[in-house]
């Protein structure tokens, strides 16, 4: 490996004696400083690289190949599939052992480092794995790559062998933070438990170059295992030791590497940040879900839990942390101007949660809790004075959370650290939580309150994952949901304990549940728990379903158990479990025993109830129809779907165990427990209940505070009361009801359930609602409407009925924040504010520009603005619309000078609202330049931005497709899929046959290309069908409706 050091013409290599002596430091020297011209054959590895056809055909020519590197040349090759012969490659002619001629495959050889066969037809018993192995001039050992011939590559098995596991890693590393020379030198010795005999060690690597002559396998006695040969399947990212013979019970490899600091937001990498004009480096990791393969070779897969020990080299003038308390700080290296810093073992931890950072940040330390956890919040220099609301709340939460899981935090310290550039929000790496800094950072007077509560929730959200994921993690990422839908569930009930005034809790429904309602209603949904095999596949599922919906059905699981049982199930499960793996049956046998004890289930398992929920896509439509004269109701139970399915090869039988709570006016909506369950057996069946002491003029409420996760249609009847109790006096429903009832309205009605007259009658009591829960509910559903008919010739009485709707809410709310506003009179308006602007309420924009102008005039913006934080983002994006280029061109200049995250998102989504085409392409462009200013972990907010924007719709998505390969190449496909959002962005309100022909064409030339986005991609098709769907059949109801309900206007 080549190292840019001070001194001139060096290279060092480092290599690493491990003492045999009983104490904890190891001794670490470097052994072989080389000049740059003599690079040793110990740090070269052939590895071969393997191709193939670009498309499997049966029937078809199909070729093989695999290609060692321009240092060496092939002596002998052969390919075998599977466990077969072996076929050697001789001159023009592939032979079996007894040299006997194979017919059907011939040699396409003209590259002496090229082992290159053809199938001449190729056959369903061709289709698996496929080696070849190659003895060369550089090696005494043959290499082998491994490469997979099938019709769908998403069908390969890539699981570890499980017969050999890890028990202990103790790796070195030292990245080195040099532009131009952005590597990382490392060594890892892994202590393995062999259950089964073996002739290989089979574990995972990708984009690292293994150092094979320095590889060696010892036994328990310390004898040396030999080595024969070096295998690669750069498909599984599978690194193979061949052994010269089987061998049992406990090994040790060790594995001289160097990889990549990247600039992918992923493995091992690098982030920048600019500081007094000079551009400094970090080094940071993001692992979830498979990238700890890029740092250093490992078993990485959830369930291979090992303990690790990590020592961690660095520059005298940075410091580095990682999830344990360092033991011995800045241990010089020999000949170098490196140090070590060593690290306690870890407790036993999936390699996911692995986590170290190289810097030169500083930390604020947290007051000192009663259980002696050390809790510091990291960032670089020039914002530590954010940091202070993160080192309140979070030793806050986390003691909160040992009470209320009654399981202590078994670390002796919390690290939260904010790093530049981050591609998720944050990753819960046990001990040493990595953020984005706009989910770590806060600043009175330049963010705004709903700022400050992200980061509760956020932190909230990855405290919990301390215990659900870290402490007991999902067997294998079909359970990813175990993880995101508790860390979903349970950040309301942190950030509630640290922030009660934002209600958070009855916030749930807008924010999860309705949300995932939504996303749910798709025939492209999935199941919460869904078999996943390559990384594509696992990180499409870190999406709305495993997040949002498996918060939702753990919420409603809490409130039918009871949330003393539902707790004390969880407490049971997590000691049960702990430092180990679990999957949902396992936490579905404890919830059960904690309910059969409590007595709140009886002759049945929360599996049974809970299946139904978590194995099959989808949710109800429970059809409530009352029969007036006997105080009686009528149940029945269907998949919804908002258009009607087309997958006519789906034959599953969709059905639930449904918790049904109904309430009325006069019995009030504390009770949310269920009154009747509707059994999946009878589906077929209609389900009768009584309804005691109900008068026939008295509407009924189903599902209370929307505890289930279905949706509720009800006979006409129903719904006329529900609307007159609103009009006559609104606060006799819940607000969380309130909400409900306008979300399943605007839904069914959209799925064509009910009509739309009936369903906007539920909307005109809004004149006198003044709680942001219900409007909120009422906004999502009119936004639609308003996606759907802004390029329609009837916008133009959706905007005058909407600016009608809201105008009595502006009366009360003004522009201005006022004294005594709560917590939810911000949010609301924030969002009234935001739909108004983009209305083209005059008011609203003349006050923008306005502010915006303010702002410009004052002789250091950079200190102050007249603009208040929570109104920022729509009074700088009103403005930019109505603005020109200085306008923009001052904006641009304040988010470049900007130290807060938080401003600078603002900034940044302000700049898309331009109404001029040449600014917004000159915008598109600097999202594919990190030099430009926009982070790579930024720049699909522009191109969201302007996806999103009227004016630059067509422009956004033509841009798109024009530079596609550029963009799939520069941005992330991982765990928080920046193409996915881009995709969705661009084509979310398409509701044309050209915009669906277009999308579909697109998909079908890039459908290789897609990526973990694919899932979005079909949703994005499924949806605007859909929309297409509403255009047909609604659109002009709407427009009807709205002439008729339009306000007379004056004669002239």
């Amino acid at each position: 490996m080549r190292i840019t050091m001070r001194t001139p013409a060096l290279v060092t290599f480092v290599a690493f004696v491990i003492s045999s002596s009983s104490s904890l430091k190891p001794v670490v020297d470097i052994v072989k400083v080389i000049s740059d011209e003599s690079l040793s054959d110990s740090q070269r590895s052939q590895k071969l690289k393997a191709e193939k056809s670009q498309d499997t055909v049966i029937g078809a020519p199909f070729s093989l190949s695999c290609t060692l590197g321009d240092e060496a040349e092939i002596e002998l090759c052969s390919w075998r599939l599977q466990d077969g012969p072996q076929l050697y490659v001789k001159g023009s002619d592939v032979l079996d052992a007894r040299r006997n001629k194979i017919e059907g495959i011939s040699v396409n050889q003209t590259n002496p480092r090229s082992c290159h066969i053809s199938i001449d037809s190729l056959s369903s018993w061709d289709l698996g794995t496929w080696s070849c192995r190659v003895h060369h001039s550089a090696s005494e050992k043959y290499q082998e790559a491994h490469i997979e011939v099938s019709e769908n590559i998403r069908d390969i098995n890539v699981r570890l062998p499980t017969n050999v596991k890890p028990s202990r890693y103790q790796l070195y590393l030292i990245p080195f933070i040099v532009p131009d020379n952005f590597t990382i030198s490392g060594h890892v010795e892994i202590q393995l438990d062999v259950s089964e005999p073996t002739d290989n060690i089979t574990l995972h690597i990708y984009d690292i170059t293994i150092h094979e002559r320095d590889v060696t396998v010892l036994k328990e006695d310390g004898s040396m295992v030999e080595i024969v040969g070096h295998g690669y399947d750069e498909e599984r990212q599978f690194y193979i030791i061949q052994l010269a013979e089987a061998v049992s019970s406990q090994l040790s490899v060790s594995i001289f590497f160097t990889g990549v600091l990247n600039d992918e937001l992923a493995g091992f990498y690098r982030s920048s940040y600019t500081e007094d004009g000079q551009k400094k480096y970090i080094a940071t990791t993001q692992f979830e879900a498979t990238d700890a393969r890029r740092a250093f070779p490992c078993f990485d897969e959830p369930a291979m839990k090992a303990v690790f020990q990590i020592n961690l080299g660095r520059l005298p003038t940075m410091s580095s942390i990682s999830n344990m308390p360092i033991i011995e700080e800045g241990v010089a290296i020999q000949g170098s101007e490196y140090v070590w810093d060593i690290y306690q073992d870890s407790l036993k931890m999936s390699t996911y949660l692995v986590a170290f950072v190289v810097s030169d940040f500083v930390y604020r330390k947290s007051e000192p809790m009663e259980n002696g956890v050390e809790f510091r919040i990291w960032s670089r220099e020039g914002a530590v004075n954010q940091t202070e609301w993160a080192s309140v709340i979070g030793p806050q939460i986390l003691h909160y959370y040992e009470d209320y899981f009654n399981t202590s935090f078994p670390l002796p310290k919390q690290d939260m650290i904010a790093i530049p550039d981050f591609s998720a929000g944050a990753m819960e790496n046990w001990g040493l939580i990595t953020y984005r800094e706009s989910a770590l950072l806060y600043e009175p007077g330049k963010s705004s309150l709903s700022d400050q509560e992200y980061v509760a929730i956020v932190v909230a959200h990855e405290l919990a994952h301390q215990w659900f994921g870290d402490l007991v993690t999902m067997e294998w990422w079909t359970d990813l949901w175990l993880n995101e839908g508790f860390a979903s569930y349970t950040e309301y009930i942190g950030t509630n304990f640290v922030s009660p005034q934002t209600f958070i809790l009855d916030r749930f429904i807008l924010e999860s549940l309705q949300p995932a309602l939504g996303y749910d209603s798709l025939e492209s949904s999935h199941p919460i728990s869904i078999p996943v095999n390559v990384p594509n596949e696992i990180n499409e599922i870190f999406d709305t379903i495993s997040y949002l919906k498996g918060g939702s059905v753990i919420r409603m699981m809490a409130n039918y158990l009871g949330v003393n049982t539902f707790n004390k199930g969880i407490t049971n499960y997590l000691h049960a479990n702990a430092y180990g793996n679990a999957n949902q049956d396992t936490l579905w046998q404890f919830l059960t025993d904690a309910a059969v004890e409590d007595g709140t289930l009886i002759n049945i398992s929360v599996k049974e109830i809970m299946d139904t929920w978590t194995v099959q896509m989808g949710y109800p439509v429970i059809d409530f129809q009352r029969d007036y004269e006997s105080s009686s109701a009528n149940l029945q139970q269907n998949r919804f779907l908002l258009t009607t399915p087309t997958n006519t090869s789906d034959e599953h039988d969709y059905t639930w165990w449904v918790p049904i709570s109904w309430t009325t006016t006069s019995r009030g909506f504390d009770k949310t427990s269920p009154d009747v369950w509707m059994n999946p057996k009878d589906a077929m069946k209609s389900l009768d209940i009584v309804l005691d002491n109900v008068s026939a003029d008295e509407p009924v409420i189903v599902n209370v505070q929307q505890t289930g996760f279905y949706r509720v249609n009800y006979d006409v009847q129903n719904w006329d009361m529900i609307s007159s109790t609103l009009l006559d006096d609104h606060t006799k429903i819940h607000r969380i009801n309130r909400a409900q009832v306008m979300d399943d309205a605007f839904d069914l009605a959209r799925g064509g359930l009910l009509d739309y007259s009936t369903a906007l009658r539920t909307t005109e009591y809004l004149k006198s609602e003044v709680d942001y829960i219900p409007w909120k509910a009422a906004l999502t559903g009119f936004v639609y409407l308003e996606n759907m008919m802004k390029r329609t010739a009837g916008f133009g009485d959706l905007k005058t009925y909407l600016i009608g709707a809201l105008q009595p809410l502006y009366e009360r709310l003004g522009f201005e924040e006022q004294p005594d506003d709560t917590f939810l009179d911000e949010k609301l308006r924030i969002v009234m504010f935001g739909l108004l602007c983009r209305l083209d309420h005059k008011e609203c924009n003349d006050f923008s520009l306005y502010l915006l102008n303010e702002w410009m005039s004052l002789p250091d913006p950079d200190t102050s603005s007249p603009i208040p934080t929570s109104l920022q983002t729509t009074v700088l994006c009103s403005g930019i619309a109505k603005g020109d280029v200085s306008h923009w061109d001052f904006l641009w200049e304040r988010y470049g000078n900007s130290n807060n995250a938080n401003e600078k998102v603002n900034i940044m989504t302000a700049l898309s609202c331009s109404n001029e085409i040449w600014i917004l392409e000159r915008y598109l462009e600097m999202a594919l330049n990190e030099e430009s200013g926009v982070r790579k972990q930024d720049g699909y907010r522009v191109i969201v931005g302007v996806s999103r924007n009227t004016a630059g719709r067509y422009l956004a998505w033509n841009w798109i497709r024009q530079f596609w390969p550029e963009l799939s190449a520069y941005y992330d496909t991982a765990i928080s899929s920046s193409v996915g959002r881009i995709i969705t962005a661009v084509a979310s309100d398409f509701n044309t046959e050209f915009e669906l022909q277009e999308l579909q064409t697109f998909i079908t030339d890039h459908e290789d290309e897609l990526g973990s986005a694919s899932r979005d991609a079909k949703q994005m098709v499924e949806g605007t069908k859909s929309n297409i769907d509403w255009m047909q059949k609604h659109y002009q109801t709407i427009v009807d409706w709205l002439q008729e309900n339009l306000p007379a206007q004056p004669s002239p």
